[in-house]
């Protein structure tokens, strides 16, 4: 069968193929087969989305491969990736050729990827709907094939109930939606009645429960203990006297600038009492001090975060009480055995 292949080069045309389909001359094939040259023509003038409607047209008469193949393609190229993916799946189920077969897998593969796809548990016999679109009857053979986002899914069983549920559809994951419901385990069956003038049985004893237990006390060991607000008091002030160095080496810093600026401007202050002089000798000292307290606060500073340090790994830990480990050993009883519970508190 020639196929009519749409390709993305050159303006986005369709590679056509020479020969005409052989249709029916009757009013809707001649009907169908317009629909299809038009949008054959279109195609070629580099209208895909008009070229996608004459294809839906030209198919919604005539169901005849050639305008699938088509209708398919333009879908794609157009964004219509869901109804393309529905179209292909359709070409890939009734071609005979495994070459065409082969070719709509292709596609299919791709905008499998490009969609998002519902798999609905359903009670069977249910009417399955998705943003108000019936898919079919529960169970579904596949999932269904949605475009990305927030997806309304409804389901109306054969009683006449109706159930709801949201779906987010991810591109290329299947997302589950599921209206079963867990069975219920069967009741045991009743015991038999005693013979007549027979002894009653004695009912069996109750099998012992779970005790009943406090609820658990507040968390045993807080995290602002004694250790952490230690910690947290030293390495607090280690930073502050990291801040104080820090900012009396800047202050250092400025006033070496400055004593080097008065130095070039009064090189000969050996013992002149000059206000120049002065002013150098001033800054000098300046320099000097804040030097001297930059180091003191950054030596400060080290020895805090030292001592942070090892007080987090050294602080002593207390030793755990044997009165607060407790177990008990609760046997339990059930129609479908017996055993045993471990409770207790460590």
């Amino acid at each position: 069968m020639p196929m009519l292949l749409l390709t993305l080069a050159s303006s986005l045309a369709l590679a056509l193929a020479s020969a005409t389909p052989a249709w029916a001359d009757d009013k809707a094939t001649r009907e169908a087969q317009a629909r299809f040259e038009e949008g054959l023509a279109r195609v070629k003038a580099g209208d895909l989305e008009a070229a996608r409607i004459s294809f839906m047209q030209a198919y919604a008469v005539q169901h005849k491969p050639d305008i699938l193949w088509n209708l398919a393609l333009a879908e794609q190229k157009t964004g219509h990736l869901v109804e393309a993916l529905g179209h292909f799946k359709q070409v890939q189920a009734n071609e005979k050729s495994d070459r065409d077969k082969a070719s709509a897998g292709k596609h299919v593969t791709e905008l499998m990827a490009q969609t998002g796809h519902l798999e609905v548990a359903a009670p069977a016999g249910s009417q399955i709907m998705v943003d108000g679109a019936a898919m079919g009857i529960a169970p579904l053979g596949s999932a269904v094939d949605v475009a990305e986002g927030k997806h309304h899914v409804e389901i109306r069983t054969a009683q006449g109930a109706s159930k709801t549920a949201d779906a987010d559809a991810v591109v290329g994951q299947v997302a589950h939606v599921s209206f079963l419901q867990a069975e219920a385990s069967p009741a045991p069956a009743p015991a038999p009645a005693p013979p007549p003038g027979a002894a009653p049985t004695p009912a069996p004893a109750a099998s012992p429960g779970l005790p009943d237990t406090p609820p658990p006390a507040s968390n045993p060991h807080p995290f602002w203990d004694a250790r952490v607000i230690t910690v947290a008091t030293v390495g607090g002030l280690a930073v502050v006297s990291a801040a104080l160095g820090l900012s009396f080496g800047l202050a250092s810093n400025g006033d070496a600038s400055t004593a080097s600026s008065l130095r070039q401007q009064n090189p000969a202050c050996g013992g002149s009492s000059s206000a120049g002089c002065q002013q150098l000798a001033s800054a000098t000292a300046s320099q000097h001090g804040a030097y001297a307290a930059s180091e003191g606060f950054w030596v400060v500073s080290a020895l805090l975060a030292a001592g942070a340090v090892g007080t987090w790994f050294l602080w002593p830990t207390p030793a755990p009480s044997s009165a607060a480990a407790h177990v008990q050993i609760v046997p339990t009883a059930a129609p479908g055995g017996a055993g045993a519970v471990a409770i207790g508190s460590f």
